[in-house]
């Protein structure tokens, strides 16, 4: 598991080494590489720090570069020699010959981080889609970064100080969305941008690629010509990301875009190279996603493992997976994450994931059905009256007894209702609901601020492609990447995406909607495509969810939400009590309010893991029960 991080000092005189603290948040047996240069620190755990020809530019990277071959020779041409055959190097001579461009020329995942002596400029990046998160922090007259939130706290110089407005978007949510972090005063490196700082800690963000972009311009194809590009492209993608030797192994869920990743992993590798692994949670009945895999593994000829996860074993193991996510993530298929990453790592270190493919196709069907229709706020249709009677009488009247009226009604100008009701459809807590969990927090969040502040769906063409474009920015990377990179590489197995490639991504953005939600049948390229290829492979429905009906009655599950009622995030107030009380006296929970004491005790594990004690990698051999009762 490969970490990167670094800190710029108030001044030389000031450099103590706290980088070194880090160590404490990993295991023992990781590597440590180590550059300092006048006032900054840098450090790569199982990584190398390479540097150029004439030492003056260092790089190391946290991810890998697929298309590394192709970048080699460009470089050699350009004249570059190099030394080793790591991606670490390849980013500085890539910095060398194209500077700040470079980065429009990597294709894969990837954390990094790029110091220029010369111009004494420390330049990190974020990969396109958000596949490798990374965190910067200026606390004081310090600057610091680094691709784990516990790596921050443990140098001492980041308070272990929740925010309210995370933690207010988690409820919203279930998960940190954005450029928010966990901890105050942390911010997440979008997707798609880069930051540079120089020594004196002045810093500027940019971004150098745009998902939207792509979807604002549509290629002319006919349905024949986007399948066989489609195809194409996939087939490139699992290519270019292969190992070059080692078992591999691919998680095949059951669905259709799993399916078909295994199906182009078995066409790109000898059948006795690859492994499948199916992670399901135990349930009275057998799931279907257990037939399907079976039966896609059988058509495949792939050697095929499941492993059914008991309710116990997602209790004994809770505390770890919220360790290992750095942040709390309130999505139960982390667990499975989990487990497809400890049965994998017995046989692969690599192992491919279909993550992408529901974003990028409208694999979904809630893409297609109406979201539950809320009533817009009067400030909506105050902000639709006509322009001359909004703004010589309604304005000038609020802006002289009710600013704050005025504030919301501007806000609502451009705002598009139905990628709000979207949004709001998808909550964690709704509407008052959000008040009555935490009147505390209630305010810290506000989901029309939000959609105006990162997307501006209205501009973006079609019905549906705003929704997608709304998950690709933020359930993707901030719910789904997250948990998959965290959770393999906890088992050091490193995760590969080919939906996210960029080329098919831009590919697959640029495919008109007619195309692309034929008859709103949910990934209707892929299943045309997927028909074509795997006569023998069966209809792929989606997950039901159904587990939650075996969790929600286990009495052990409602003993841990019996404990939340004394935990830190009632005595700190950011959780009511009643709330939790008033449904625990119901002796059946809905699915509903399952999903949102799950949220909590998620909420409630990280809260004691990273705020109320220090950071120890030892709490994290605890069980659910064990963690909640400790002082």
């Amino acid at each position: 598991m490969s970490r990167i991080a670094g800190i710029i000092y108030p001044s030389a005189f000031q450099v103590t080494e706290i980088i070194g603290e880090m160590h404490t948040t990993y295991p023992s047996h990781s590597s440590f590489d180590y550059f300092s240069h006048k006032n900054i620190e840098l450090g790569g755990w199982n990584t190398p720090i390479s540097t150029n020809e004439a030492k003056d530019v260092k790089g190391m990277l946290d991810g890998e570069i697929y298309n590394r071959d192709e970048l080699r020779k460009e470089l050699k041409k350009l004249g570059f020699k190099f030394q080793t055959d790591n991606d670490s190097e390849l980013i500085v001579y890539a910095y060398d010959a194209w500077k700040e461009d470079f980065i429009k020329h990597l294709n894969g995942p990837f954390a990094l981080a790029i110091f220029d002596e010369k111009r004494e400029i420390l330049l990190i990046a974020r990969d396109r889609m958000g596949q490798k998160p990374l965190y910067w922090t200026a606390q004081g007259e310090y600057w610091l970064f680094s691709t784990e939130i516990k790596g921050l706290i443990a140098t001492g110089l980041v308070p272990q100080t929740p925010s309210n407005e995370a933690l207010a978007s988690f409820l919203y949510f279930g998960f940190v969305p954005q450029d928010l972090a966990a901890i105050q005063g942390v911010n997440k490196l979008l997707p798609d941008h880069y930051l540079k700082v120089d020594l004196k800690r002045r810093s500027v963000i940019r971004q150098y690629w745009s998902l939207s972009t792509h979807l604002q311009s549509k290629k002319i194809l006919s349905k024949e010509e986007a399948y066989e590009q489609l195809g194409k492209r996939l087939e490139e993608a699992v290519r270019i990301s292969l190992p070059k030797e080692g078992t591999v192994g691919s998680y095949l869920e059951g669905n259709l875009g799993s399916s078909v990743m295994s199906w182009f992993l078995s066409h790109a590798l000898p059948r006795d190279r690859i492994r499948t692994y199916t992670a399901l949670f135990a349930e009275p009945r057998e799931p279907q996603e257990f037939q399907i895999s079976t039966e896609v593994a059988k058509t495949l000829t792939l050697k095929h493992q499941v492993k059914f996860i008991e309710p116990d074993e997602v209790l004994d193991e809770l505390p770890k997976i919220v360790w290992h996510l750095d942040e709390p993530i309130a999505d139960p298929y982390a667990v499975q994450a989990w487990h497809f990453g400890k049965i994998a790592s017995a046989e692969c270190s690599h192992a491919y994931a279909d993550l992408g493919w529901e974003e990028m196709l409208g694999g979904n069907s809630r893409y297609f059905t109406s979201a539950e229709k809320v009533t817009p706020p009067l400030a909506f249709f105050l902000a639709r009256l006509p322009t001359k009677l909004r703004d010589r009488v309604v304005v000038p009247f609020l802006k002289a007894i009710r600013c704050d009226y005025l504030y919301r009604i501007l806000r609502n100008v451009d705002i598009d209702r139905s990628q709000v009701s979207y949004l709001m459809e998808s909550a964690l807590f709704k509407g008052k609901g959000r008040k009555k969990i935490s009147p505390k927090l209630f305010k810290a969040f506000d989901p029309e601020v939000f959609t105006q502040r990162f997307h501006h769906l209205s501009t973006l063409p079609g019905s549906i492609n705003p929704s997608l474009y709304y998950d690709a920015k933020t359930e993707l990377p901030d719910r789904l990447l997250i948990q998959f990179e965290r959770l393999l590489s906890a088992h050091n197995v490193r995760v590969i995406n080919p939906f996210l490639d960029h080329r098919l991504v831009e590919l697959l953005a640029e495919i008109p909607e007619d195309i692309k939600f034929e008859s709103k049948t949910p990934g209707a390229p892929l299943r045309h495509l997927m028909e074509k290829l795997c006569h023998g492979c069966p209809p792929f429905p989606e997950r039901d969810g159904s587990f939650m009906d075996t969790w929600r009655t286990n009495e052990r599950f409602r003993k841990c939400f019996e404990l939340l009622l004394k935990g830190r995030l009632v005595e700190e107030g950011h959780i009511s009590a009643r709330w939790i009380q008033h449904h625990l006296n119901f002796p059946y929970l809905i699915p509903r309010t399952f999903k949102q004491l799950w949220a909590l005790l998620v909420l409630e594990i990280w809260f004691r893991l990273y705020i109320s004690r220090p950071i120890d990698l030892s709490t994290t051999t605890l069980t659910t029960e064990e963690l909640l009762t400790q002082k």
